[in-house]
Parts: C-alpha cells; sequence; structure tokens
C-alpha cells in the first residue's frame, strides 16, 4: 500500500501493522498495539476491527482457539 492509499480509498481508515508468528496475529502482540491508543482522545487512530483471513498470506490457519484469544484482547480493548 503506497502513498496512503488505504486512507484516501476508506475516506479515512488507518491500517496499524502489528507483529505475529508465521504471518499470523498473536494476542500479546495485538494487545501491545491496542493499548497504545487511547479511546476518545481526538489524535489517535480509532479502534473499529481486527480483520482475519480464514488462511493467511503464508499459508496458515488460524484454529478457533487462536481466534477466540485474539477476539477476547480485542473485546477488553474496545470496551
Amino acid at each position: 500500500m503506497k502513498c496512503g492509499a488505504p486512507e484516501f480509498f476508506t475516506h479515512g481508515a488507518k491500517l496499524v501493522g502489528v507483529e505475529g508468528e508465521h504471518g499470523k496475529l498473536v494476542p500479546a502482540e495485538l494487545e501491545t498495539a491496542l493499548s497504545h491508543l487511547t479511546k476518545g482522545f481526538v489524535h489517535n487512530v480509532s479502534r473499529r476491527c481486527c480483520p482475519l483471513t480464514t488462511i493467511d498470506e503464508l499459508g496458515t490457519i488460524y484454529t478457533p482457539a487462536e481466534v477466540a484469544a485474539l477476539a477476547a484482547v480485542a473485546h477488553d480493548q474496545w470496551q
């Protein structure tokens, strides 16, 4: 993604990269990334979604337990 294309084509959506293992998100890294954003602070990115793919770009697959762990972190952070 070059030159702010996601922001341009979505009227402001911001992508935030998160490290992970084998191309997958891990709960600890997601929690770290989200914890830096203060809810309601006008100069921060609004936290809205955490997209997952069924099979990620490296061919690895999330287990139901991994999805549940990521969802728990996201729900805790967005409350």
